[in-house]
C-alpha cells in the first residue's frame, strides 16, 4: 500500500465515525508533504475522540513513511489546499433551476421571498 492509498484508507474510517467531519487532501511536492484539511474548525479543535484517532493515524503513517510528511490543516491555515485530489465527507449542493422560491419561518412570521429582481451590475 502506498503512502495516498494508506492516507484514503485511514481517513475513510475516521468518517465512518465521524460523518460530520470533512477531509480534503493535497500532496505538495516540493516539500514531500500530505496536506489534509480538516473542517469544520470547532471540530478539529474540539473533539477529543477524534483527536485521539488522529494522532493514532499521524503515528502510524510516519512509522510506514517516514521519508514522506504528512500535516493537518483547518480553515484559515497559512497552508492551503488549492488542488485537492480527492475529497472525503461533505454535502455539494448545485442549483440550477432560474427560479428561487423561498420560505421562512422565525417567530411566527412567514415570509415568501422573491428573487425575481436583477441587481447584475453592469460594466
Amino acid at each position: 500500500m502506498n503512502s495516498k492509498d494508506f492516507i484514503k484508507h485511514n481517513l475513510s474510517k475516521i468518517w465512518n465515525s465521524f460523518p460530520e467531519v470533512q477531509f480534503r487532501y493535497e500532496f505538495k511536492t516540493h516539500t514531500n508533504t500530505h496536506v489534509i484539511e480538516v473542517t469544520p474548525v470547532s471540530f478539529f479543535e474540539e473533539n477529543e475522540e477524534y483527536l485521539d484517532l488522529e494522532s493514532d493515524f499521524e503515528y502510524k503513517f510516519e512509522q510506514m513513511f517516514p521519508e514522506e510528511e504528512i500535516l493537518f490543516i483547518s480553515e484559515g491555515s497559512l497552508t492551503e489546499i488549492r488542488n485537492a485530489e480527492f475529497q472525503i465527507g461533505g454535502i455539494n449542493v448545485n442549483f440550477k433551476n432560474e427560479t428561487f422560491y423561498f420560505f421562512s419561518s422565525f417567530e411566527g412570521i412567514d415570509n415568501k421571498i422573491d428573487n425575481s429582481f436583477n441587481f447584475a451590475l453592469a460594466a
